[in-house]
């Protein structure tokens, strides 16, 4: 993986890809018992709610298909994929304390922040078969991916040893 470095002259964006008329970003409603949920809604208007198996449940990007990634917490934090027709699949980084938000491109694969045990985030790509890789920018005490383009190219920000933020670009070989 090659890590380019974006210092605050030179801004990352976080450019999602939504497929006209499907709305799933980073949204999710409360009922009565403030408990949240996620939802989306159709080209049609017609709204569909979810839930992934744990207390609360945030739905965080969707990609053309109509594919849902983001995070559901139970006793931690729990990454999943909503396929288009309505199945959930959750997930884990091998060891983490949590597997946080998360970012779908075209393809199904995911770029997402984790955990470790001492709740340091870190950088991870689960490819569109499930394997994940996890990676840090050299340097940096905090990863956290923020977006994953149609080419598995991976932006997001980092803090160096001296708690200055920067931005990054990971491009896949």
């Amino acid at each position: 993986m090659n890590v380019q470095d974006r210092t605050p002259e030179n801004h990352c964006h976080d450019h999602r890809l939504r497929p006209p008329g499907l709305f799933a970003d980073n949204r999710r409603y409360y009922d009565a018992n403030s408990r949240p949920h996620g939802f989306v809604r159709d080209s049609g208007g017609t709204i569909t709610t979810f839930d992934g198996p744990g207390v609360t449940t945030s739905p965080i990007s969707i990609n053309p298909s109509g594919a849902i990634a983001g995070y559901y917490e139970g006793a931690q934090l729990h990454g999943f994929v909503r396929d288009p027709g309505g199945a959930i699949t959750t997930f884990d980084v091998p060891g983490a304390a949590g597997t946080g938000q998360s970012r779908i491109n075209p393809s199904g694969a995911i770029a997402g922040i984790y955990y470790d045990a001492s709740f340091t985030p870190h950088g991870f790509m689960r490819d569109p078969r499930g394997a994940i890789t996890t990676f840090d920018v050299p340097g940096a005490i905090e990863t956290d991916p923020f977006s994953i383009n149609p080419s598995g190219a991976i932006t997001g920000g980092y803090l160096d040893a001296s708690f200055v933020p920067h931005g990054f670009v990971l491009v896949q070989p």
